[in-house]
């Protein structure tokens, strides 16, 4: 499976894109940018379908739904984008003294992350009216070194009786996990890493959490000891804190750099291998990724985002089996193909059946017919 470029989108936003989400139903690709404009597009067509102007610089965004977009602020604010009546709410009051850099949503909770400090929003609808529940105590500076949260993540561990777990990472101070029940610190670790933790990203089935850092490529932590499991290596150009991202259900990673392109890599429990290497053509920093998987279509989807001192663009990526590509187009045999492919053979095998029954009253014939119940069930293996 090889990915190949979809499309690429420049002059809608005119500063550095800071976000790309997929919709929960990946029927929508939100992007946000430094300038303080939010877009929505639509995932198969690329056209634009919404667009929002807060007034300041967007630097997170989640999707609470299909409808609904939390984006936190470059003010200290946490605001909703509703599509249906293109109504721009904001949370609570000024919550948080710093730029609101980081989202995380659950079923009931929202996290925002700004600098040194960690809030807990109560969802009660996200149409409606959200209040903060709890503010978590980060971790006391130590040898002069700045906090600052870098990552923001729920899970649910399996086997626990707790609520769940806000797994926050610090750049200097490691990864903290909180108790989601009476918001206590259950405990710490990767304070002592090589080099310092930037962006990170969290397994689907949570057991493990990807760092990249800003010195060599990503480092890959087990959840349940706290140990280092994996150190991949790839050239991520200068010392920035570029995404990483799980995909294909936790298979492999990508990786984004400052150098104008991103990799994929196969991740297994003690090993990893580079599978592609997907170039961008315009930007070199490539500040955000996100991906999303059709089931309907069996399609893996890859966006980024990306800028330089010049240009910010969007680029969409589409997984395609190398096999069924004819001049650089793509042919794809999708599950609803081959589930009709599938259903029609099953009938011709009872027609064949059928008609076996029915010629059963003439002898001279049903040899034959016998015969081609034999090919037709030949025919649907």
């Amino acid at each position: 499976m090889r990915y190949r470029l979809v499309r690429s989108i420049a002059g809608t936003h005119s500063q550095g894109i800071t976000q790309v989400a997929f919709s929960p139903d990946g029927a929508s690709l939100a992007t946000s940018d430094l300038s303080g404009k939010v877009c929505v597009w639509r995932t198969w067509t690329g056209t634009l379908s919404h667009y929002y102007t807060p007034g300041t610089s967007i630097l997170a965004l989640v999707w609470a739904n299909v409808n609904t977009i939390f984006c936190g602020l470059g003010d200290g604010t946490v605001i909703s984008l509703h599509l249906g009546n293109e109504q721009i709410n904001i949370l609570g009051n000024w919550i948080h003294a710093y730029p609101v850099e980081h989202l995380a949503i659950t079923d009931k909770h929202l996290a925002s992350g700004a600098h040194s400090e960690v809030s807990i929003w109560k969802i009660n609808d996200p149409n409606q009216y959200t209040i903060v529940e709890k503010e978590l105590g980060g971790p006391v500076k130590s040898e002069g070194k700045e906090v600052l949260v870098t990552g923001l993540h729920w899970m649910t561990p399996p086997r626990r009786r707790a609520k769940g777990l806000l797994i926050v990472t610090y750049m200097f101070h490691g990864v903290f996990l909180f108790d989601c029940q009476n918001w206590t610190l259950l405990r710490r670790f990767g304070q002592d890493a090589p080099g310092v933790m930037a962006r990170s990203s969290l397994s689907p089935d949570g057991s493990r959490l990807a760092v990249s850092n800003l010195v060599y490529g990503f480092d890959i932590y087990d959840i349940s000891t706290g140990a280092l499991a994996l150190a991949v290596t790839h050239e991520v150009g200068k010392e920035y804190p570029v995404p990483v991202l799980y995909i294909h259900g936790g298979r492999a990673i990508l990786g984004g750099s400052t150098i104008g392109v991103v990799n994929i890599w196969y991740v297994d429990k003690s090993i990893s291998r580079k599978m592609q290497t997907l170039s961008v053509s315009g930007a070199e920093k490539i500040l955000s990724l996100a991906a999303h998987y059709d089931t309907d279509t069996d399609q893996f989807l890859i966006a980024a985002g990306a800028m330089d001192d010049t240009n910010s663009l969007m680029i969409l990526w589409r997984a395609e089996d190398p096999r069924s590509t004819d001049a650089g187009t793509a042919v794809f045999r999708t599950s609803n193909a081959v589930s009709i492919e599938r259903a029609a053979r099953g009938v011709a095998f009872i027609v064949a059946v059928l008609m076996a029954f029915a010629a059963y009253r003439y002898f001279d014939i049903a040899v034959l017919s016998f015969s081609a119940v034999i090919d037709s069930w030949l025919g649907c293996l």
